[in-house]
């Protein structure tokens, strides 16, 4: 995962993450006695992440508002356990709107990348 926290930190070792984050998968694998590269190569993880990437990217859209609104605008979590409309739940007043677009600009940027 991205660190939502940084502006554009990460996203240029995007690749080096992947390669490792599949390596540490590969040996978790190997250690239960797996093939890593008849069971999941990581080509298929490649398909995998362009193919649910989308989540991810719309995840971060709601999560980094929360990140960036200042603490009084932050919503309750127990309001929403106690019927809240969750619209109105996601719905965050920002007050520092450059921050988020500086902080969500790089993410969209990666997304549609060609290299991605």
């Amino acid at each position: 995962m991205i660190d939502l926290h940084r502006r554009n930190e990460g996203l240029e070792h995007f690749e080096e993450l992947l390669v490792t984050y599949y390596n540490s998968f590969s040996d978790f694998l190997k250690s239960l006695g797996g093939d890593p590269e008849k069971l999941f190569p990581f080509s298929a993880l490649r398909v995998h992440w362009r193919k649910y990437s989308l989540f991810g990217l719309i995840s971060a859209l709601s999560i980094l508002r929360f990140m960036v609104c200042d603490k009084e605008d932050a919503p309750e979590l127990a309001d929403l356990a106690e019927g809240q409309n969750m619209g109105d739940f996601l719905y965050v007043n920002l007050k520092n709107r450059d921050l988020y677009y500086e902080r969500l600009r790089p993410v969209v940027r990666h997304y549609f990348s060609p290299k991605f």
